[in-house]
């Protein structure tokens, strides 16, 4: 059997082996390497055992003799997606899990028809055997189940069977449980509804805004539920991933007091993460990473003192993207060159930090830098795991004020969809 977490999109025939999730390298006890998503690779996963595919396959299956031809799509049907995991079964996925969990890679039997989409989103799938399958599109959370009929020859596949959904309709369509824990700054519902998730109307002061009275794919956790929320480890538990944008300030000056302060909130969010749960903060959010996580990431200017970084400077400007596989994916949609906008903090540094690996084994975590300035290198988004979990931080909004879609939000997109795959050591079986 072949556990199967990244393959560089453009190697997408080869059968290779497993390597964990590029968000961060680990080192430990354990000896688990987690690798750094140089190549552009990504992966996929949904805790599948073994025993869950019948790959319909013989010791010597011979050449292909059909092909499935397609592209990968956002929900919203234009955004391409770079490495989705994409493979033809015979028998139904178990369904992927309504809340938190450890996401172990899936596993395919040997000879299963697999490969993963390029930066633009195609894919050439070589088949065996012709006849009905499940054709399976995923990654991370997101995934698309729908019945297809190979034939011999090029056979060009539907548009919308390749189209991640925009809401969870078991157990042909699911997307990940978001939360969105509101504060005053960057409206990361509005990047959520450019990717497809929700509807937008004109904003009261001008502008647009999320149209909450048509069917959104992600749950508001507003006002005094929200202080609640961030200290309750089983609601949070309930959300694949959870969103803190930037808030905590009066204006640009940040306050000195925050609810990441409180030992409660802290002991939630890292319950919550090392369970499986990915936690997504933004600019003045910082408090809320740096506080329950220390070390692994420096903002500048900061001191033991609440909102001492937001002090430091924003970081502004040329953006420079040192992961391969979201610099290629940028590329091909047009954004080789781009600037941040609103970013209000500025970071320092990235270190190594002892961590728990997804075992709960003690190792060493080295975030991963996924954009940084053109001037100086100064981290701009970053990620870590933590246990089964991810942390992520930008310092810039995601929306940035700006009606059209902007190459930060496509970051955030494709940052959320790479911390979302899987977690394992390299295993063949």
């Amino acid at each position: 059997m072949l556990r199967i977490s990244r393959l560089v999109p453009f190697l997408a025939f080869a059968l290779l082996a497993c390597s964990a999730n590029g968000n961060s390298t680990r080192d430990g006890a354990a000896n688990h390497d987690a690798g750094s998503n140089d190549n552009g690779s990504a992966g996929s996963g949904s805790g599948f055992d073994d025993d869950d595919f019948d790959p319909d396959a013989s010791t010597d299956p011979g050449p292909a003799i059909a092909t499935l031809r397609g592209r990968v799509y956002a929900p919203n049907g234009e955004i391409p997606i770079s490495g989705a995991l994409i493979y033809l079964t015979n028998t139904m996925p178990p369904d992927i899990p309504d809340g938190v969990y450890c996401d172990k890679c899936v596993e395919l039997g040997q000879g299963t028809p697999h490969t993963f989409s390029a930066p633009s989103g195609e894919f050439e799938l070589p088949v065996r055997n012709t006849g009905d399958y499940h054709l399976v599109v995923q990654k991370g959370q997101f995934r698309r189940i729908r019945s297809i009929t190979v034939t011999e020859g090029v056979q060009e596949v539907d548009k919308e069977k390749t189209t991640f959904p925009a809401k969870t309709m078991k157990p042909f369509d699911t997307i990940p449980k978001m939360a969105i824990v509101t504060g005053q700054w960057d409206a990361v519902d509005l990047t959520l509804a450019k990717l497809g998730l929700a509807s937008t109307k004109p904003g009261f002061l001008g502008g647009e805004e999320v149209d909450r009275s048509k069917p959104h794919g992600f749950d508001y956790i507003e006002g005094f539920a929200a202080s609640d929320f961030l200290k309750n480890p089983a609601e949070m538990s309930k959300y694949h991933i959870i969103f803190k944008p930037c808030s905590d300030s009066d204006g640009t000056v940040c306050k000195n007091y925050s609810p990441a302060d409180e030992a409660a909130v802290q002991n939630a969010l890292r319950e919550y993460v090392s369970k499986g749960g990915k936690f997504y903060a933004t600019d003045y959010s910082y408090e809320y990473v740096r506080r329950p996580w220390p070390g692994f990431i420096t903002w500048q200017g900061e001191s033991s003192q609440t909102g001492s970084a937001c002090n430091g400077g924003g970081s502004d400007g040329p953006a420079e993207v040192p992961d391969s596989g979201m610099g290629a994916w940028l590329s091909a949609l047009g954004h080789k060159d781009w600037e941040i906008h609103e970013s209000w903090t500025g970071l320092q540094k990235v270190s190594p930090t002892q961590g728990l690996d997804p075992d709960g084994t003690p190792a060493t975590i080295t975030p991963k830098v996924w954009v940084q300035t053109k001037a100086g290198g100064k981290p701009a988004t970053v990620s870590f795991e933590s246990g089964c979990g991810r942390v992520m931080y930008s310092t810039y909004h995601t929306e940035a004020g700006m009606a059209e879609t902007i190459p930060q939000q496509m970051a955030l997109l494709y940052v959320l969809l790479e911390v979302g795959v899987c977690v394992a050591p390299p295993v063949v079986k």
